[in-house]
């Protein structure tokens, strides 16, 4: 209780990547991992672009602190994360939630460029998302 407030509050703080499909929430996630895979590192390192694997970037041990920080996500579809954010909320109760997402540069770039191309009209049609976007989808 404060002078503001007649109770406590809770805030959980977390993270959150969602995409149009679990598969690309995962793949985009490994920018995030990359991040607290540093931490554990003590490396200071511009935020990585995904990768298509975390095999051979992590050892057993750093993976196991890096998910340890990340025990607090919601990773995936729009679906997906809403699921995830109810049984959170119903294991928690939260009543205020601050939400981060870990965009490299590079997916930064892509976002700036789309919404570009979206504000000039020049959009590609979904079905050429595998054409583009190749093997990440």
């Amino acid at each position: 209780p404060s002078p503001v407030h007649d109770k406590q509050k809770v805030m959980v703080c977390l993270n959150a990547i969602v995409a149009e499909s679990d598969e690309e929430a995962e793949y985009l996630a490994t920018s995030q991992k990359q991040f607290f895979l540093n931490v554990v590192r003590n490396a200071r390192q511009p935020l990585q672009p995904p990768v298509s694997s975390m095999d051979g970037i992590w050892h057993e041990s750093e993976e196991a602190m890096a998910r340890q920080m990340l025990s607090c996500s919601l990773v995936g579809s729009q679906a997906s994360v809403a699921d995830q954010l109810t049984r959170l909320q119903t294991q928690l109760r939260a009543d205020e939630l601050m939400v981060v997402s870990y965009v490299s540069d590079v997916e930064k770039q892509s976002i700036e460029k789309g919404i570009a191309q979206a504000n000039e009209g020049k959009l590609n049609p979904h079905y050429k998302a595998r054409e583009i976007y190749g093997k990440r989808l």
